[in-house]
């Protein structure tokens, strides 16, 4: 049984890697290392520092969302902190230390982690509690500005810039003087002002509610979309579930094909947020991308420590032979899935082994 546990777990540390290694042939697999899925971090720093947010207890939601946004400037250099934001981060930083991807492990408390790493950011980005929309806005402005996300009810204590109409955002901005009466105003205006300078590598569909991925969302400054359905409006009378739909597809469209689709388009367990597997699925196959499952789908929650996790790299030990192809032949390809989404690695499979 260990050896199948550990087995299972180098797999899934591939996979939570994000990499995609060819057959040895075609110059040494380009140098394997070099070829992967999803944008990929330098690797984790011999010194990680960890904090647990489950001792969080004023504005424990607030302070989850900056923190996280935060790991992703402060990871973007080299991987150098670690939230765990569950029993099973726990676990899977354990692996870090027993596989050789980090030699010490050292706890601080969340107070040191901003006295350490706040420097890191030179500006704020304050969302708007009436307009959900306004986190993913603001992930994607932190992103590309290096600011820190705060809410409305501890912006004051990190004495950062937050700018105000007309005032330029990459001074800060406080995300409550556009006036936005919907969801839809906020990705509207968002696109226009940082479509240019957003990654083309990837994209995401991710409940604003939804923290733990957000890490990875900045370090890599990845576009974020939402989709409300139907059942989502009584509880929040700021969606637009056809209007949003429209605006993710001409999106999506906007970016390159073949490329993943972060998140997940559902959130939660029954009843879902969202429009869910089935529709979300389809729509980020017809405007060419593929889903990754990273966001809270089932019982597994949303994957965290991606800018970890993306900066190691597994030893595989499988090779593909090499295919001649020939102009003449017709050819199939067929894809076979790794068995389900990386939230489940990360958390129910993770129970099993």
């Amino acid at each position: 049984m260990e050896i199948r546990r550990r087995q299972f777990v180098q797999a899934s540390a591939a996979a939570l890697g994000g990499l995609l290694f060819v057959g040895q042939p075609r110059a040494a697999a380009e140098k394997e290392a070099d070829i992967h899925v999803c944008p990929k971090s330098q690797p984790p720093a011999r010194l990680l520092f960890a904090t647990r947010l489950e001792e969080l207890t004023s504005y424990s939601v607030d302070l989850r969302l900056t923190l996280t946004c935060l790991q992703g400037i402060v990871n973007r250099s080299q991987p150098r902190l670690y939230l765990v934001q569950d029993r099973y981060d726990e676990l899977w930083l354990q692996w870090l230390r027993e596989r050789g991807d980090v030699d010490e492990v050292r706890w601080l408390d969340v107070g040191q982690v901003f006295e350490r790493f706040l420097k890191e950011v030179r500006l704020m980005i304050v969302t708007d509690p009436a307009i959900p929309a306004s986190i993913n806005v603001a992930t994607m402005l932190a992103g590309v500005h290096g600011g820190l996300v705060s809410t409305p009810r501890t912006a004051a204590q990190y004495d950062l810039p937050m700018g105000a109409m007309p005032d330029s955002q990459k001074v800060g901005l406080d995300l409550r003087t556009l006036g936005w009466k919907k969801d839809l105003d906020a990705y509207r205006w968002v696109y226009p002002q940082v479509e240019g300078k957003l990654s083309r590598q990837a994209i995401a569909i991710l409940d604003p509610q939804e923290i733990a991925l957000r890490d990875y969302l900045v370090e890599f400054k990845i576009p974020i979309l939402w989709i409300a359905g139907p059942q989502d409006v009584e509880k929040n009378p700021r969606a637009l579930p056809e209007e949003e739909k429209q605006f993710a597809r001409e999106t999506l469209m906007k970016w390159p094909p073949n490329i993943p689709c972060l998140g997940w388009p559902g959130t939660g367990d029954q009843p879902q947020g969202g429009i869910g597997e089935w529709a979300g699925v389809r729509l980020a196959n017809e405007c060419a991308k593929f889903e990754v499952c990273s966001g809270f789908d089932g019982y597994s929650p949303t994957v965290s420590n991606l800018s970890v996790h993306s900066g190691t790299t597994a030893n595989l030990h499988q090779s593909v032979p090499p295919v001649k192809v020939q102009r003449d032949k017709v050819y199939f390809c067929f894809t076979r899935s790794d068995g389900d989404g990386w939230n489940f690695q990360r958390h129910y499979y993770r129970k099993l082994f």
